[in-house]
């Protein structure tokens, strides 16, 4: 005879895959009649996921230093291992080649949109990867992870668990993560702004470039230096040979 699933059992398997474990079933009590037997009623929980990458710069093969399909992909695993309801096609919000560490997060259309849905109490959980992907400012952090628990809203983070400001372990935790994210933000913006300083000029307009050359100086600055090579052999060639065993002192 058939035991009837029970949901203490259900989230053991559940908990089990989320951590990428092996779930043996016996010939009766599998994992699709246990899924398909669940009591109903039960409540489902609208998530929403959030994915952001820093930059969409290239390695040397061609492909992204940075891949934002790899975070999507994992997360809307994670949730649907969960039993969470998620839409691949809806619920996914992407910031691409976006930086969380900029003063103003409306320049993360995404993320813009996503706090949007959540005050409008459109999910009860946003998943992220880590928190340094929700934000890399501890007082936007803080600011947004407060809206989001106003609003019923859990954000929840597959590397440091859930963000609940609420409390007083969860705001110390979660301030923590920002803080550090924020202060090797600092460092590293310190230290891109001390190597540019010390770029020299451009020789042909003057300014220093961060990054790639502009086409017309470098065609430019190619031709000039090039002209300055033709004057130097002429010099050379013009000069009158020294005589063998003449003093040059």
């Amino acid at each position: 005879m058939m035991r009837e699933p029970t949901l203490s059992r259900m989230k053991n398997v559940i908990a089990c895959i989320a951590r990428g474990g092996e779930v043996i079933y016996d010939n009766v009590f599998d994992w699709e009649k246990q899924f398909n037997q669940l009591p109903r009623g039960l409540v489902v929980v609208k998530v929403g996921i959030y994915c952001r990458v820093s930059d969409d710069k290239l390695k040397s093969d061609g492909d992204r230093r940075q891949d934002i399909n790899r975070q999507s992909e994992a997360l809307v695993k994670y949730a649907q291992a969960m039993g969470w309801e998620v839409n691949p096609e809806r619920d996914v919000y992407r910031d691409d080649g976006k930086s969380a560490f900029k003063e103003d997060y409306q320049s993360r259309p995404a993320f813009v949109q996503l706090l949007r849905e959540i005050r409008g109490h459109h999910y009860q959980r946003v998943l992220v990867e880590d928190l340094t992907r929700w934000s890399r400012r501890l007082e936007d952090g803080l600011k947004t992870l407060k809206e989001a628990s106003a609003a019923s809203c859990t954000v929840t983070s597959t590397k440091e668990g859930e963000a609940d400001i609420t409390t007083a372990n969860g705001w110390m935790k979660s301030a923590l993560c920002l803080m550090f994210a924020e202060w090797s933000s600092r460092i590293m913006s310190e230290k891109v702004k001390s190597g540019m300083a010390r770029i020299p000029p451009c020789v042909v307009c003057g300014l220093q470039h961060r990054g790639r050359i502009p086409f017309a100086c470098k065609s430019r600055g190619r031709s000039k230096a090039q002209s300055v090579n033709a004057s130097k052999n002429e010099g050379v060639s013009g000069a009158s040979p020294s005589k063998k065993g003449e003093n040059h002192e």
